[in-house]
């Protein structure tokens, strides 16, 4: 009789709301009126030019009401829990010390945490505390898959790592920010998927 693997609940939870969230995204997209930091005047959400956060902001920046609004913070709130529980999940999964498996959970929930700020007039200041203890918290779930050997998914993170800092280079000295936005989505892009690669290989 052919035995029947359990059915894990915590990847597929990560995954699909992965999943959802990339459709609330495009949803989000499709109702932003108009309007970027680059073209006040530009209709719609243009992919080559404008931020994600924009899609957050109660007014677009053509001055018009954005009704792109809830639906892009309900697929902050729900890309948070499910990185939230990722990051306290995944070093279950992984070779890694007490001490990296607590710095991954509580650097990854509190990133999570300051990313909910997002929504708020601290979104500068959450970009960045956001961004310091996520990178404290993938750094641990690194270790673990230097440790183990497992070469693909370390190098997607790697890559996602190195994506993150250049975006935060291009941000704060202002070098090639016309290429920001687009760096922006990218480094979503192959985070998202590393996330969901590592929540369905463990």
């Amino acid at each position: 009789m052919c035995k029947i693997s359990p059915i894990r609940p915590w990847p597929r939870a990560v995954q699909f709301c992965i999943l959802v969230f990339v459709a609330l995204y495009f949803w989000a997209a499709k109702k932003y009126p108009g309007g970027s930091n680059f073209d006040p005047n530009s209709v719609g959400f243009d992919w080559l030019r404008n931020y994600w956060c924009e899609l957050l902001g109660p007014i677009a920046k053509n001055g018009q009401p954005n009704p792109a609004r809830p639906i892009a913070s309900a697929a902050m709130f729900l890309i948070g829990a499910a990185l939230a529980y990722f990051f306290w999940e995944m070093p279950k999964k992984l070779p890694i010390p007490a001490f990296f498996s607590k710095m991954t959970r509580f650097s990854g929930i509190v990133s999570m945490v300051f990313g909910m700020l997002f929504l708020t007039e601290w979104h500068e200041t959450a970009t960045i505390a956001s961004g310091f203890f996520g990178v404290a918290a993938i750094s641990g779930l690194f270790f673990g898959l230097f440790k183990g050997k497992n070469w693909p998914l370390f190098g997607l993170g790697m890559a996602s790592l190195f994506c993150v800092l250049l975006n935060n280079f291009i941000y704060f000295t202002q070098i090639l920010l016309p290429v920001l936005p687009v760096a922006q989505k990218i480094s979503f892009a192959i985070f998202l998927y590393w996330a969901f690669k590592m929540s369905g290989s463990f």
